[in-house]
């Protein structure tokens, strides 16, 4: 077996063993964790990071009337979820007097967006 050979049957075995073990998937959510949160020591936080897993994040969203919500619940109920709804936190801060409150009350009651800013 000639030096070229040997190195490709190498290089394809490393493949293979990334690929099954899922290595690349990994250290691909290491580096976006790393990217995201700028730790001052980068290799404590990986340490830290290795035994935590990433919370599953799901987003249903649907024009008014399309049941959006309904299914957001059931799903969340029968596989323990937290929901969270943006228009239900939308509606009551709409319901205080602070300044975000006037200014998402004045969008609602003029059927404009809220600025993504304020939400």
């Amino acid at each position: 077996m000639d030096n070229y050979q040997r190195t490709y049957e190498i290089t394809k075995s490393a493949e293979e063993y990334l690929e099954e073990k899922k290595v690349h998937d990994l250290f691909q959510n290491f580096m976006k964790q790393l990217i995201i949160h700028r730790p001052d020591n980068p290799l404590d936080f990986l340490i830290d990071r290795i035994d935590k897993k990433e919370p599953v994040r799901v987003f249903i969203v649907g024009p008014p009337g399309s049941i959006a919500k309904h299914l957001t619940r059931r799903l969340a109920k029968e596989l323990g979820f937290t929901t969270i709804s943006v228009g239900e936190i939308v509606r009551k801060e709409a319901a205080k007097s602070t300044d975000i409150g006037k200014l998402i009350a004045d969008c609602m009651n003029n059927y404009r967006y809220v600025p993504d800013s304020t939400i």
